[in-house]
């Protein structure tokens, strides 16, 4: 359940412009109405079809809104990069955090490099690179050092300084606020008709060593709140996925929080596996 973006980039047409790609190829070498390459004997580039590129506006968005706009974009990937804000409240050197988001990685088949979630967060103003002593890296490298070799000059590029990630106020701020018992009482609220299928779906992964994801679609897609409208216990295994209240470790498998809520929901209304 994980999805990739790709870079920011964007291209600014003029109103009458065709989409990028789109035109025929007679278009393209100018023997058409509007193509790339204009009419006339040298086949100057036609102003009027040509894209134009444009940077991308900075977000000047607070660090917070940023923050909390990431994690909704990336709400499958929110108990990794959660961990990896908690993880750097201290500074981590980047290559340990790397080996540790990996592991965090390792049953999830997701297309982000840790460096990839790093910068995101970076860009979101959730982490920031420093040094040995805690100190913003320079953004502009290092000079070159000038060393003499058999009585000739060269240029030497320094060795780069060690960097760490650090979590920032605005990013630990998000870390003490993260409440997945809350969001999980919001989901069952707000999705209350299917109480009974959550609740199946959290004892299931409860279970010693969990539940795989075609036998969990077999014990739930039955249900007789699934029938119509047509639902299957993916779509609850999502919303419960992103509440932390399950987690896939090779099986689906309850979390802390998930198990608290599966105690109280017996308690009130008896064990669904009974």
């Amino acid at each position: 359940m994980t999805h990739d973006t790709s870079l920011d980039f964007t291209f600014d047409l003029p109103a009458d412009a065709p989409a990028p790609n789109a035109a025929p190829l007679a278009d393209l070498d100018g023997e058409g109405p509007g193509g790339v390459l204009a009419d006339g004997e040298f086949g100057l580039p036609n102003p009027a079809a040509m894209p134009s590129l444009a940077y991308v506006e900075v977000d000047d968005r607070p660090a917070a809104e940023r923050i909390d706009a990431l994690l909704g974009q990336m709400a499958p990937h929110r108990a990794v990069l959660m961990a990896v804000l908690g993880r750097c409240r201290t500074p981590q050197p980047t290559d340990d955090l790397y080996a540790a988001i990996t592991a965090l990685q390792e049953n999830h088949r997701s297309i982000y490099r840790p460096e990839n979630l790093c910068v995101l967060l970076e860009r979101a103003g959730a982490l920031t690179l420093v040094d040995a002593e805690g100190r913003p890296c320079a953004d502009d490298p290092a000079e070159p050092q000038v060393v003499v070799v058999d009585g000739m000059e060269y240029l030497e590029a320094p060795e780069p300084e060690p960097a760490f990630w650090l979590t920032t106020p605005e990013g630990a701020a998000v870390v003490d606020a993260n409440d997945p018992a809350a969001r999980l009482r919001d989901l069952l609220s707000q999705d209350e008709r299917y109480l009974p299928v959550y609740h199946l779906i959290l004892a299931l992964c409860a279970r010693e060593g969990g539940i795989g994801a075609r036998d969990a679609g077999h014990a739930v897609d039955g249900h007789p709140l699934l029938q119509e409208p047509r639902f299957y216990a993916t779509r609850f295994m999502d919303h419960l996925e992103r509440a932390e209240a399950i987690a896939w470790e090779g099986t689906w498998q309850a979390t802390d929080t998930g198990r608290a809520c599966l105690a109280e929901l017996t308690e009130a209304h008896g064990d669904p596996l009974a």
